[in-house]
């Protein structure tokens, strides 16, 4: 009886066993596809490559670029012409796309092309773009370009100023992108107090060099407002007579219309003259855009400048340049007496003075005919 209860045991670990072994494992469930890896994001396109960009500028820059290059395009390159001059391919949006391709020659074609055909960039979206490639730019030749463009960004009606005042004063902006903002930021927005008091400020401001003080002297001319004359007024009296100089005659010029002001700068004159402190002929060329018969002069302001600019002439202490402004200015104050005055100085030996005196009468014949 013990013999066939052991084969039946065993038959049954045979039969545990194997069936174990035959058996097969079932396949994995799927994980979750929220547990899968994310593949990684496809870059954006940018620059050229931008799909926003017009496929008509794309085409004609490409071609573009195929021109020889040497620190710019060769000039006389038949296709870079084409992307200069060619009118149907302006396109704002794509310029800016290629200012943030990473090729530096594809930058250059649409730093080019926006600094010689950008209006007013009236477009926030794409104002607050080129703000960040001038943040970032460290080329030398996109300075002076990119800071033009900036300075043709519209400001009313965006927040974007405190943003290009940060880039103008940082200390790593250069100062041909300096120049570029300050050579365009007010003739763009000229009814802007916040630009024409960055003028203001900047042109006296000690760390910048005297270019971009310079700019932003000159830029304050176009503001609409007559706090710019005030500000000319103040500048009379500069201790740079260049700078003094150029004060009085944009005082002086009627398409600034600071009239109001000219009595007050006829006595600045007249106090320069008694000191002997007429050191350029900007003061005498003055004058002569005082009395320019086009002007907003009043006959008792031009009979003064007529003074003034004989006394500048008659003095022989001073160099000749400055003798020949007076002579011209009196000239254009007292027409009727012009080449009668004039006649004096015929027998002057410097070169300037004899070149006024020869405009002169020049200008006298062409009248009797």
């Amino acid at each position: 009886m013990g013999a066939p209860m052991n084969r039946r045991l065993v038959l049954a670990a045979c039969v545990v066993v194997f069936g174990a072994c035959d058996k097969k494992e079932e396949p994995k469930a799927a994980a979750p596809a929220g547990d899968r890896p994310a593949a990684a994001p496809e870059k954006p396109k940018i620059g050229l490559d931008s799909p926003k960009n017009n496929p008509k500028t794309v085409e004609v820059a490409k071609k573009a670029l195929a021109c020889p290059w040497k620190d710019d395009f060769d000039a006389a390159c038949a296709d870079y012409k084409t992307w200069l001059e060619d009118k149907a391919i302006y396109d704002e949006e794509t310029f800016i796309s290629m200012l943030e391709d990473p090729d530096e020659k594809v930058r250059f074609l649409g730093a080019k092309r926006l600094y010689d055909t950008l209006g007013v960039l009236d477009d926030k979206a794409l104002a607050e773009r080129l703000l960040t490639v001038a943040e970032k730019s460290k080329t030398p030749r996109e300075q002076h370009p990119l800071g033009n463009s900036v300075g043709k960004i519209q400001l009313e009606g965006t927040d974007l100023f405190p943003r290009i005042k940060a880039l103008l004063n940082a200390k790593e902006t250069t100062p041909n992108m300096r120049v570029g903002i300050l050579g365009a930021l007010m003739k763009t927005n000229p009814a802007s107090d916040d630009a024409f008091n960055l003028m203001r400020e900047s042109a006296k401001n000690p760390d910048f060099d005297s270019n971009v003080q310079g700019t932003a002297f000159g830029a304050m001319s176009w503001h609409t407002k007559p706090a710019k004359c005030d500000a000319f007024l103040e500048a009379t009296q500069d201790a740079d007579d260049g700078r003094a100089g150029d004060a009085t005659q944009f005082i002086l010029r009627s398409d600034q219309h600071c009239d109001a002001h000219y009595d007050a700068v006829i006595k600045s004159l007249e106090d320069r003259v008694k000191a002997k402190k007429v050191t350029n002929a900007l003061f005498g060329d003055a004058l002569r855009l005082l009395c320019n018969p086009k002007g907003t002069a009043k006959p008792p302001q031009v009979k003064k400048a007529a003074a003034i600019a004989k006394k500048i002439a008659e003095d022989k202490k001073l160099e000749g340049r400055i003798r020949a402004s007076g002579i011209t200015g009196a000239a254009e104050c007292d027409p009727k007496g012009a080449k009668a005055y004039s006649a004096r100085f015929k027998k002057e030996t410097d070169e300037d003075i004899k070149e006024s005196v020869a405009r002169i009468e020049r200008l006298a014949a062409q009248k009797k005919k």
